[in-house]
């Protein structure tokens, strides 16, 4: 509620700052043709020369929300400048006449003469003729004004998303190093190596290797909020071959990865947090096998990445479970900053047992 109340008087104030600009422009213009009928020595009055240069620049403040609708309406991504150009000419002319007729009627108390209807039209043609050209310059000057502010406007909304978006992923980094470094993780990865040092000399070395590319992975310091899904499959198989080790017998994986989604590009560390949540409720607490299903689909022109176990399932709904997990909170947070509103993100208890977590978002090939 006070953001919304903030929100109205910002724009309040920024309309009343243009209104009075616009008071502003009518001043200097009625200043400056009150001297020049001074030094003509031509009868004037100050106050005649403001309200009739108001009389000018006024509908302009009444006609900025429509060419600022328009402008909304037709975007420059959207259409193109050649494309905008050929749209705004025909209403360019239709909106110039009536700032024009506006014009004419609001100076017709301010005029000393008799308005009779012949002569009506006769001044009403000199009006348009004469002030035409001008209004329809001031126009697309107008335009392209607003066009520019609502330009840096996007743009500056950009850089602030994307600062936000560098600010979740090294909240996203630090959580998943958080994770892989606790105390009993690393002893138990360690303790795993230790043991087959003597037994299984390769396998030690393999392990030590992946441990290895994982916490550097981790550690990589990247500016790149999107990967492209075999990069991140890749990621978490490292990841997941260091927990085969740990649990020999009770970690299956499988995964169905549609080819043609291994080039579309996921949020970075996206995937291995799930997988670690499956790991953590679905295989350590038990000693039956844990299964543990990796799917990535293409639906339409979007996303669909699910991790799917046989655990426990999750109590409460799927927005309670999200709000309290760290790093299912903050895939959601990341998730909305890249997409806004058009994402899916739900957890979804399996009737028989075990748990979906889908993802869905829309995609982008990465070249």
């Amino acid at each position: 509620m006070l953001n919304l109340q903030n929100k109205k008087l910002r724009i309040l104030l920024i309309w009343l700052f243009i209104l009075s600009i616009f008071l502003i422009l009518a001043l200097i213009n009625a200043t400056d043709q009150y001297i020049d009928n001074l030094l003509k020595q031509n009868d004037s009055k100050f106050l005649v020369e403001f309200f009739w240069k108001l009389t000018t620049w006024i509908p302009w403040f009444f006609l900025l929300p429509l060419l600022y609708y328009l402008c909304q309406k037709l975007p420059v991504y959207r259409y193109g400048i050649i494309k905008l150009i050929l749209i705004h000419f025909p209403i360019s002319l239709f909106i110039t006449a009536i700032k024009v007729s506006l014009y004419y009627f609001l100076s017709l108390p301010l005029r000393s003469y008799l308005v009779t209807p012949t002569f009506f039209y006769k001044r009403m043609l000199e009006v348009l003729i004469v002030n035409y050209l001008a209004d329809y310059l001031i126009y697309w000057l107008f335009l392209i004004l607003i066009y520019a502010v609502d330009y840096y406007k996007k743009t500056r909304q950009k850089e602030l998303q994307t600062q936000q978006l560098e600010t979740q992923l090294a909240r996203a980094q630090l959580q998943v190093l958080k994770m892989q470094l606790r105390p009993h993780f690393l002893f138990n990865a360690l303790h795993t190596i230790s043991a087959l040092v003597h037994k299984n000399a390769d396998l030690a070395d393999k392990m030590i290797t992946r441990l290895s590319d994982l916490l550097r992975r981790t550690l990589e310091n990247t500016d790149s909020q999107l990967v492209s899904l075999a990069e991140e499959i890749e990621f978490v198989d490292n990841y997941l071959e260091i927990e085969m080790v740990r649990f020999p017998n009770r970690l299956k994986v499988e995964k169905d990865i549609q080819k043609e989604t291994l080039n579309k590009l996921v949020p970075n560390l996206i995937i291995q947090p799930l997988v670690e949540n499956s790991i953590k409720y679905c295989v350590a607490p038990y000693s039956r096998p844990g299964i543990i299903q990796i799917q990535a689909a293409l639906k339409k022109n979007r996303l669909s990445i699910q991790v799917i176990d046989n655990g426990p399932g999750i109590k409460g709904t799927s927005s309670e479970v999200v709000r309290k997990g760290i790093g299912l909170s903050n895939i959601q947070e990341r998730l909305k900053k890249l997409y806004g509103s058009d994402h899916r993100f739900e957890l979804i208890n399996i009737p028989e047992g075990g748990l979906i977590v889908n993802i869905e978002f829309p995609y982008s090939i990465n070249l």
